[in-house]
């Protein structure tokens, strides 16, 4: 059993903002992937493993390089350096582009493939291409089911709370303060929906 936060990678020049959740914040940081394990930390919660999942572009533009500013380090850089202090593995893996059943089943398979058995799991949605976030969300719901493994969280970091990109790049990054919203009672929301189902078609009590 492993705690392993998942994230998918875009391929958008990520402007810094400053990243919060709670009285935790994360200053000037392009990625919030970064930006919530550096809180997670914070907060006692360290992943095992870190999985960012990319396209063969968004691996070459924002995991190897900083498609924002090449003089910034990449997310490769800045999860390796963290790591080196708190010993996580941080790890990528390419996607396909999702422009196909078959390859949104390459996708679903990718994304399984790296979970195991019993593990407990932090998801990330914000860079989420959008059916990504659905897709992902069975994906893990099915290895709740066959994998027996546990969504402990779902966050979403809510940089378009700024305006859009050309208003944020005139803001002074003091002001740049962008909130991570916490998805997690919605899991909670999705289960109880489960288990009421269950209850008023088998009189099965025993998820509620």
């Amino acid at each position: 059993m492993m705690l392993k936060f998942i994230s998918l990678l875009g391929t958008n020049p990520y402007l810094p903002c400053n990243y919060y959740l709670g009285e935790s914040i994360v200053n000037d940081c392009c990625y919030i992937q970064k930006a919530l394990v550096e809180i997670l930390i914070e907060q006692g919660m360290i992943p095992d493993k870190v999985f960012i999942f990319a396209t063969e572009l968004a691996y070459m533009k924002n995991w190897k390089t900083n498609a924002y500013d090449k003089k910034r380090p990449g997310l490769k850089d800045e999860l390796v350096n963290m790591s080196k202090n708190i010993g996580f593995i941080a790890k990528n893996t390419v996607i396909p582009e999702g422009q196909n059943e078959e390859e949104l089943w390459g996708i679903f398979n990718t994304i399984l493939d790296n979970l195991e058995d019993e593990d407990e799991i932090i998801l990330d949605v914000t860079h989420s291409f959008r059916y990504l976030p659905m897709l992902t969300f069975i994906i893990i719901n099915y290895a709740r089911i066959v994998k027996k493994c546990s969504l402990k969280a779902v966050y979403y970091g809510a940089f378009e709370v700024l305006g859009d990109a050309r208003r944020v790049a005139n803001l002074p990054i003091v002001e740049r303060n962008a909130p991570i919203f916490d998805l997690t009672p919605f899991i909670d929301l999705f289960d109880w929906t489960l288990a009421i189902d269950r209850y008023l078609a088998t009189g099965d009590a025993s998820m509620v």
